[in-house]
């Protein structure tokens, strides 16, 4: 059944045997279920399989958001830069926080110009989550003047987990502000 395929790709993908790989990508396109398609672009990840990036690209075709979010993260997190950002793009469009949130770990990954354009735009957000998540990855990515105002700002919200967020991003920083 579809959950016995998606914890033996789980397995498959922190356990390397021989020619893994090659089933792991058949499965991401072929399987049915999109669970086990998922676990195949984790595990795809896991395995640091950077020969799969063909293959993930043509995975991106796909009209499943969530499936395409996650192919993306892959792509982000192996080191390809062009289509992962285009999906990223297009996938933030739907404007769902917790979509957006991912997508700006994939920011985190590519960490190029465009992705850091994208996370300052990102610091004005009306969604106290996006912002203050966009200020941490900046912070993270030594963005300190870019990410510190608006750090600074979250520290009086009246949510405590943005509070919290907050402090977390400030801790990136440093004492220097």
């Amino acid at each position: 059944d579809e959950i016995t395929r998606a914890n033996a790709v789980d397995i498959l993908g922190k356990h390397p045997e021989n020619n893994q790989i090659s089933k792991i990508e058949d499965l991401l396109i072929n399987d049915p279920s999109l669970t086990v398609r998922k676990e195949c672009a984790k595990s795809l990840k896991y395995l640091k399989s950077t020969k799969s990036i063909p293959v993930l690209i043509k995975a991106l075709e796909t009209d499943d958001q969530q499936f395409k979010l996650e192919v993306a993260l892959t792509l982000a997190s192996l080191g390809e830069k062009t289509e992962c950002f285009k999906a990223l793009i297009e996938l933030e469009r739907t404007g769902d926080r917790n979509a957006i949130l991912n997508i700006q770990d994939g920011y985190l990954y590519l960490a190029t110009h465009d992705a850091i354009e994208k996370l300052k735009i990102d610091l004005s957000h009306e969604n106290s989550y996006v912002s203050v998540n966009a200020a941490i990855i900046l912070a993270e990515l030594g963005y300190f003047k870019e990410a510190y105002p608006t750090l600074k700002s979250k520290l009086s919200d009246p949510d405590k987990y943005i509070r919290g967020a907050a402090l977390r991003g400030l801790a990136y920083i440093g004492n220097d502000n």
